[in-house]
């Protein structure tokens, strides 16, 4: 069994190409739409990925089609300089540079340009992210701060997530799947015409099976989501349209530790007590192009979302608007715009694990920016700019960047940039109370609570970063990217004194942590990226991470953790992906992932091997066979965590029908 595994992975991955490949030039493997792809992520304005003087990688449609995954988290792998790790069945730390953790708190996450990130605990509810991936069109990843053009808490990295126009899901789609791990799966999507524009609605459901036990037992942590939605883009004499909107309904059962009750007799129990999403939300975008080219573009977005968990129900109601405005002048190329947020959260105790004081909070935020690019002479341009932000939380902040881009040859690229950013405070890390699962030690209850702290400010990047991008030809490709990175007043956990406890009862020794601002860290890595068209029905991509990190003592602090301190991130990462293109019916895709060791967590390095067959049964009609972590019965991506129950993720199959009419 495990050669004929073997075989099947090594077929996907090109290690034996088939003679008449090479006769198929199918334009989706084309390199040319590759290099030519235009991002927004980089600087909020069109530009071509090859000139974004910064660390930007695109995951195209084709990509997300060729690689046979269906979650956000798992397409994130497909990134270098993106870590992911599975915790268990329906929970994801994802991370640009290092800090990984459920909740990674330095990485900003939009959706069509709506931020998905979460106040409350400073990071993505990932469990609930739920994009059909056929309906996207691209995943852009900036490497590196974006502060200047996004705001706070993009300080790692951005990844904005760009759905399909409604003009190119034109017709109806049906497709269904059933798999071991990732259980069931099915979703139907319309799009049609109206007057000046188009439109699609779309429904989808999928339900995630159990992954395995530490003791090899089930752990029940199933999971199932529910989403449905619209767009419709139009335009108009004076300009364009697009609405967009949906609700997601999801629930897991996520197998928090956290404490239901101070008796350590009462177990939290997570299965029995599952975490119930509801989010809504609707968007709404306007562009129009004046005299001289001048673009004008407003955006603005409502989010609801009410969470139940077992410990505590909370709230979320958040109004978005800003304004952009591009134009060039002479050598200027500028584009500037200003926004407000008004974020209202809540916190409503249902257990004894989780508390907020208080309970509802509200955030103004109000932001301008700016950034100018500069041509200072034929194939050297600069770019400067800052965003100013106020916030009633955390008063002004100033997150300039200074970058430059040199064409030293029309195949060949450097590019330089020096950044500051900030990561602002979560409501946990100020106000909230959290208790873990008590336990008794040497025949007394103990429990672990970890305490807000209102004075917790601002944490403080400053990074340099420099690339280099050669394209040799339409056929080979390669990205390079460097970056040491210093941080300043990062959280920390500093223990305090125990104390008894006799309410509620029973009674306890309590062992009091206290969130606070007392490390600081430098990091360094090298990041990169090749595409490869051996032949034009082959693509091959490869990439390498290098990562680093290290603990500097700029002010006391005794928590316990920093001195191994290793940004709960491996030091190396490296893949390889290939796709074939048999016929114009047949094609077949493999993955190679390789994550090496994290001291901190206790995880060990593991090598990640998927494959991948499409068959085009009719006209209208493509079967889709995939085997995702063939090469181990199942294996570890987080050892350990504070706050979660971790288990191995399994080797897992599925089987998909697409029909589109």
């Amino acid at each position: 069994m495990r050669a004929v595994r073997a075989a099947f992975f090594a077929a996907a991955l090109g290690v034996a190409l088939p003679a008449h490949a090479q006769q198929r030039d199918l334009s989706s493997l084309s390199l040319e739409d590759l290099l030519n792809v235009e991002v927004v992520s980089a600087s909020r304005k069109e530009q071509r990925a090859s000139n974004v003087p910064a660390a930007v990688y695109v995951l195209t449609a084709d990509d997300i089609r060729h690689s046979g995954m269906t979650t956000i988290p798992d397409l994130l792998r497909l990134v270098p300089g993106v870590e992911v790790a599975q915790i268990n069945a329906n929970k994801w730390a994802v991370t640009v540079r290092g800090f990984n953790a459920v909740y990674a708190n330095k990485l900003l996450v939009l959706v069509d340009g709506r931020s998905i990130y979460n106040h409350l605990f400073s990071g993505v509810f990932w469990d609930t992210v739920d994009v059909p991936v056929e309906d996207i069109d691209r995943i852009e990843v900036v490497r590196g701060p974006g502060g200047s053009v996004w705001g706070a808490n993009a300080v790692n990295g951005v990844i904005n997530i760009v759905t399909r126009r409604a003009a190119d899901t034109q017709g109806a789609v049906v497709h269904a799947a059933a798999g071991t791990f990732e259980g069931q799966d099915g979703g139907i999507r319309y799009g049609g015409t109206t007057k000046g524009g188009a439109y699609r609605v779309f429904a989808h459901w999928s339900r995630h099976e159990p992954s395995v036990g530490r003791d090899g037992a089930d752990p029940d942590d199933r999971s199932r989501l529910a989403t449905g939605g619209f767009r419709l883009d139009g335009s108009r004499p004076a300009g364009a349209y697009t609405v967009w909107g949906g609700v997601t309904d999801s629930q897991a059962s996520t197998l928090w530790k956290l404490a239901v009750s101070p008796d350590p007799a009462v177990v939290a129990d997570g299965r029995t007590i599952p975490s119930h999403n509801v989010n809504a939300n609707l968007s709404g975008r306007w562009t129009t192009v004046g005299p001289g080219g001048l673009r004008w573009q407003t955006q603005s977005s409502i989010d609801v979302t009410r969470r139940t968990d077992s410990n505590v129900a909370t709230g979320r109601n958040a109004v978005d608007a800003d304004t952009e405005v591009h134009f060039t002048r002479g050598r200027h190329d500028i584009v500037s715009g200003a926004g407000y947020r008004l974020t209202t959260e809540w916190a409503t105790q249902r257990a004894w694990g989780f508390s907020l004081d208080p309970a509802r909070q509200t955030e103004h935020l109000v932001n301008v920016y700016a950034q100018d690019e500069i041509t200072l002479a034929t194939g050297l341009s600069f770019t400067g700019g800052a965003k100013i932000e106020y916030s009633n939380e955390v008063g002004v902040s100033v997150q300039p960047t200074a970058r430059a881009l040199w064409t030293v040859t029309p195949k060949q690229r450097v590019w330089t940039s020096v950044s500051r950013a900030i990561r602002t405070p979560s409501l946990t890390e100020r106000s909230g109370v959290l208790n873990f699962e008590p336990s008794f030690i040497g025949g007394t209850p103990m429990v672990l609570r970890e305490s807000g702290n209102p004075q917790f400010v601002p944490e403080t990047l400053v990074t340099a970063e420099a690339g280099y991008r050669y394209e040799a030809s339409q056929t080979l490709t390669a990205d390079v990217a460097v970056f040491t990175a210093r941080y300043w007043d990062l959280g920390s956990d500093e223990p305090g004194a125990p104390f008894v406890e006799m309410t509620p009862a029973p009674m306890r020794v309590v062992l009091p942590i206290v969130f606070d601002n007392r490390f600081a860290a430098r990091t360094m890595g090298l990041e990169a990226a090749a595409h490869w068209m051996p032949l034009p029905s082959w693509r091959m991509d490869a990439s390498y991470t290098a990562f680093h990190a290290a603990s500097v003592s700029d002010t006391p602090s005794s928590d316990p953790g920093i001195a191994a301190w290793d940004a709960e991130s491996p030091s190396q990462t490296w893949q390889v992906r290939s796709t074939i293109v048999v016929s114009p019916r047949l094609e077949f895709g493999g993955l190679l992932l390789h994550a090496g060791p994290i001291a901190s967590t206790g995880t060990p390095a593991y090598m990640r091997g998927d494959a991948r067959m499409a068959l085009r049964l009719t006209s209208s009609l493509v079967l889709d066979v995939a085997g995702q972590n063939l090469l181990s019965r199942s294996h570890d991506e987080m050892g350990t965590s504070t706050i979660l129950h971790t288990t191995r993720i399994p080797r897992s199959a599925r089987v998909r029908l697409t029909w589109k009419f």
